[in-house]
């Protein structure tokens, strides 16, 4: 019996530990798809800088001087320019959020129990097949978050101007209220991402993968929102730090702007890394959940009568 259980638990570690290592192949995918959208954003702002700040000696890093005067000057005389420019670059990124569902799903899949065993390309295959769901899904999230956005902050707006304009309360509100924002946006972010991977691994509907969700956040909602949370941050400050780092490196030598575009490159390899760690997690979890959560798991059958029995029955 011991050699049963040890024998039944051995392919299961051998799973986590294969499960926990993040397939290289669709890492690669999900970090060059975000790399060619970050380069194909960046390159009318590049075109502008360089027309404007191209024939200084210290090139774009006289943008990030003491006191930003290169910088705001540079922002009014590209202006125009800019707001032209700006519904086409909305469109662009809303394009590009929506395309990037499908390496998405293809990560999703791919911390799976069944993803590593398939080629990257039938995973961004299998993710494809979900991108109706997941785009409406994404859309309904967006339309929520602006909404809640919105209203924090002009409810916030709205109790700062009834109290004293000078008061110190006045100010905290105005600033509490995106920030409030921004919480609730977050969380339903989070709320989209327990939703994605009942959606990709168990092939769910939306409704189905609600009564998942609600289930896992019922039986394990703070070590959720702990899970999401340190994740998130780290992601961020990751972010905040290569972009703060890269702006100093800007404009110098060209082993300095090498060094800047290595940062940004391995800050993005991070953030990718971060969300298939999150989405493991969120696999790990689910899997104690059954498919139907709602009905909880399913009543064993009863047992079949004896014959001998049934027998003995008849005869009497």
């Amino acid at each position: 019996m011991t050699g049963a259980v040890a024998s039944g638990s051995r392919p299961m570690r051998q799973w986590r530990r294969s499960a926990s290592r993040a397939r290289l192949d669709v890492l690669a995918v999900c970090v060059g798809y975000r790399v060619l959208i970050a380069v194909l954003a960046a390159l009318p702002l590049s075109a502008a800088a360089s027309a404007l700040v191209g024939h200084h000696p210290r090139g774009d890093a006289v943008l990030w001087d003491a006191g930003g005067l290169w910088l705001v000057e540079s922002l009014r005389m590209a202006g125009p320019a800019l707001r032209e420019l700006t519904p086409y670059g909305s469109l662009f990124l809303l394009v590009g959020a929506f395309g990037w569902l499908v390496p998405l799903g293809a990560l999703v899949l791919s911390v799976g129990a069944e993803g590593r065993k398939a080629r990257w390309r039938d995973l961004l295959g299998g993710a494809a097949s979900h991108f109706p769901l997941l785009a409406l899904l994404l859309g309904a999230t967006l339309l929520l978050q602006a909404l809640l956005l919105a209203l924090v902050s002009a409810a916030a707006a709205l109790l700062a101007s009834s109290a004293s304009s000078r008061s110190h309360g006045a100010d905290a509100l105005r600033l509490a209220g995106p920030c409030l924002g921004l919480v609730f946006a977050w969380l339903l972010a989070v709320g989209q991402d327990l939703l994605r991977v009942p959606i990709v691994q168990r092939g769910q509907g939306l409704f189905a993968a609600l009564g998942t969700a609600w289930e896992l956040l019922r039986r394990e909602g703070r070590a959720v929102l702990v899970a999401a949370a340190w994740r998130t941050a780290l992601a961020v400050a990751t972010l905040a730090v290569a972009a703060g780092a890269a702006a100093r490196l800007t404009g110098g030598a060209v082993g300095s702007v090498l060094l800047a575009v290595l940062l940004q490159l391995l800050a993005v390899v991070a953030f990718v890394w971060l969300r298939g760690a999150w989405f493991h997690w969120v696999s790990r979890r689910l899997a104690r959940v059954p498919d139907d959560a709602e009905d909880g798991p399913v009543a064993p059958a009863p047992p079949l009568p004896d014959p001998r029995a049934v027998a003995a029955s008849t005869e009497d």
